[in-house]
């Protein structure tokens, strides 16, 4: 079932982009595709150091007061904003 129903969202969204004509095939670019693979990498393995990930976070770490929910969090936010600050996306789309 969780297979059929990634299958049906992934055709689901395809369709969408298709039928709003803002479905294009671009021709694969190298430095973009390692840059996402090393991005998606750096974001799971730092994931796990976080226990609980966001839903951890915000459903049992604040509610109960746990220090690491909030240094996690904090930890998050200040790296998020370091990454916007240094990596501006700069085209002009």
């Amino acid at each position: 079932m969780a297979l059929l129903s990634t299958v049906c969202m992934v055709i689901g969204g395809i369709t969408a982009a298709v039928l709003s004509k803002e479905f294009h095939i671009y021709k694969m670019q190298v430095p973009a595709m390692l840059g996402s693979f090393f991005g998606g990498i750096f974001m799971g393995s730092f994931s796990l150091l976080i226990p609980g990930g966001n839903d951890g976070l915000l459903l049992s770490g604040f509610p109960s007061f746990a220090p690491h929910a909030f240094v996690g969090y904090a930890s998050m936010l200040v790296s998020m904003l370091v990454l916007v600050y240094f990596f501006r996306n700069t085209s002009k789309s």
